[in-house]
């Protein structure tokens, strides 16, 4: 017996995902599934991704993608794409829709990413997806073709499951269409989202309803519910060593040190402030030279 299955066929149009995303607009998702790759709704995403991103935003999220084709054929759809805030998984004549793909994608990485946002998800499993035929997997040189278009890449192990290998950004060029690659891998912007929340969240617990004075005034120096640039400064000092600790990022004393607090000039209800930190790397490569003497 023979049989042959095609592909899906006849239908319209994709559906818009613009109700949806403004059902949503207040709500804080830290990770988006996206079932579709068409241009006008991937658009649609990534433009409130950056919105959910900015400072009157706060609502930080990732969007989720697998989309399907040939090496070729995936980097032309992606080259319009550069969002530090999405990441694609390419896949060629998947055995699994790609929605069942984009949805393991999303619940892996968004577990692994919520116990630790600076560790790589190199081995992680795709639950529940098939891996392709061996003839539709991609070559080691292909996946490195993808990870420099912004694609993610994964790996089929000896008993057939599917692992991520390297989860990466859209992200390529600055807006000044300079290569950049400061925002390369999940973790730069998972990590940077953990940080600026819970260290909004420690300046609210520990200063809930303080006034704010300048350094070395009265006021600073006898009222306990005052507190100036310099104690915000002592207080990132020590949450950054928190995170040092906890392995988010690295060189966490000489930075801090650096950090510029300063009371606003017009209004005196605001501080601004420059907080710089180093996201930690991963072993993602070991280059080595195995010689032998005589």
């Amino acid at each position: 017996m023979t049989v042959t299955i095609a592909g899906f066929a006849g239908g319209a149009t994709d559906p818009t995902i613009a109700s949806a995303l403004n059902a949503i607009s207040e709500t804080w998702f830290t990770d988006i599934v996206m079932c579709w790759n068409d241009v006008t709704n991937v658009g649609l995403l990534e433009a409130v991704l950056v919105t959910r991103y900015e400072a009157l935003g706060k609502l930080d999220s990732h969007a989720y993608r697998v989309i399907e084709g040939t090496p070729g054929t995936v980097q032309a759809a992606q080259a319009s794409l550069n969002s530090r805030y999405a990441s694609t998984l390419a896949v060629q004549n998947p055995l699994n829709p790609t929605w069942m793909w984009a949805a393991a994608f999303a619940g892996v990485a968004s577990y692994f990413l919520a116990s630790d946002p600076s560790r790589q998800l190199r081995g992680i499993a795709l639950t529940g997806i098939l891996a392709p035929e061996n003839a539709d997997r991609f070559v080691l040189t292909e996946r490195n073709i993808l990870l420099g278009a912004g694609i993610s890449t994964f790996n089929v192990e000896s008993d057939g499951t599917v692992a991520l290998e390297r989860v990466v950004t859209e992200y390529l060029t600055s807006p000044q269409g300079v290569p950049d690659a400061s925002w390369h891998d999940i973790m730069v912007p998972k990590t940077m989202s953990r940080i600026r929340y819970d260290w909004a969240g420690y300046v609210s617990l520990t200063y809930p309803r303080n006034k704010l004075a300048d350094d070395g005034t009265l006021a600073a120096e006898f009222d306990q519910t005052v507190v100036t640039p310099s104690r915000l400064q002592s207080s990132w000092a020590g949450r950054s060593r928190i995170y040092a600790e906890l392995g988010w990022i690295e060189h966490s004393t000489a930075l801090a040190k650096q950090a510029l607090f300063v009371r606003d000039q017009t209004d005196p209800n605001r501080v601004n402030a420059r907080q710089q930190v180093q996201i930690i790397g991963n072993l993602m490569v070991l280059a080595g030279s195995l010689e032998f003497s005589q």
